[in-house]
């Protein structure tokens, strides 16, 4: 994770000399395309899985995991932002932190850690 974090800010810091827009609505699809280059190298893909289902291909698998990781935020980041805007007013309840269960368990725990 720390060497994403390093890699993201790199490119971000070039690509922000070389005139890009740094705005806030590209920092999620930027961090995907970070995750395109390192996913396939990483190791982190299970050999099986990609010599099954991607005839050994992980860049292929990697396309399908970050369509996926796509799909998944777009369903859910309404619910993001209004549980971020009920901390805010500190309206919060124990409702919306329960939303965030299993894969986005570690959304509920950053909600009651941070300040806003």
């Amino acid at each position: 994770m720390k060497n994403f974090s390093q890699l993201y800010k790199s490119l971000t810091y070039v690509a922000e000399l070389n005139g890009y827009p740094s705005e806030e609505d590209y920092y999620f699809q930027n961090a995907l395309e970070v995750l395109k280059l390192i996913l396939p190298y990483s190791g982190c893909l299970k050999k099986e899985i990609v010599d099954s289902r991607y005839y050994g291909n992980p860049v292929l698998a990697t396309e399908d995991i970050i369509k996926e990781l796509k799909r998944k935020f777009e369903g859910i980041k309404d619910k993001i932002i209004s549980a971020l805007q009920k901390k805010k007013e500190g309206k919060l309840s124990k409702d919306d932190l329960d939303y965030f269960d299993n894969e986005w368990r570690f959304l509920r725990e950053l909600l009651m850690r941070v300040e806003i």
